[in-house]
């Protein structure tokens, strides 16, 4: 099953959040948040995160340091967090940080993993779009048969 759909959320006063019931009945229980692209951070299960990077490492040359430095730039943000009995976990302060989150956040499904942004920068980057702007970027997918 995929992730779909866009949720507005906040975190509380102890910079707790909970995932979406839909996002999270696709997601499960064990999860990894992690610094993303385009400044938001990605949310994957454990399954995918580890087919998705644990599963090709070897494939790194410990003696590339331009790929080691891009791989741990990229995991050393990853966090596996535990929720209390309600459901919610602590988001990251380091993680916070680096997606410019302060209160008001988005839980965007992105098929394969849960996109989570700031709302200001969610809304700077895809709050006002022209059908013209959404249809020409439309065209990007083609490549993908999409």
């Amino acid at each position: 099953m995929a992730y779909v759909g866009k949720f507005n959320h906040q975190l509380d006063q102890k910079n707790r959040m909970r995932i979406p019931y839909r996002l999270k009945a696709v997601l499960g229980n064990e999860y990894v948040v992690m610094r993303g692209s385009r400044g938001c951070l990605f949310i994957y299960s454990v399954e995918e995160f580890e087919a998705r990077y644990l599963s090709k490492v070897d494939s790194i040359s410990i003696s590339d340091d331009l790929e080691n430095d891009a791989l741990i730039g990229l995991v050393s943000t990853a966090v596996f967090p535990e929720e209390d009995n309600q459901g919610r976990f602590v988001l990251d302060a380091n993680l916070r940080r680096l997606a410019k989150i302060d209160k008001n956040v988005v839980f965007v499904g992105a098929l394969n993993r849960i996109e989570l942004w700031a709302e200001d920068e969610y809304n700077k980057r895809y709050g006002e779009v022209s059908d013209k702007e959404f249809n020409d970027s439309l065209k990007n997918l083609k490549q993908y048969g999409i």
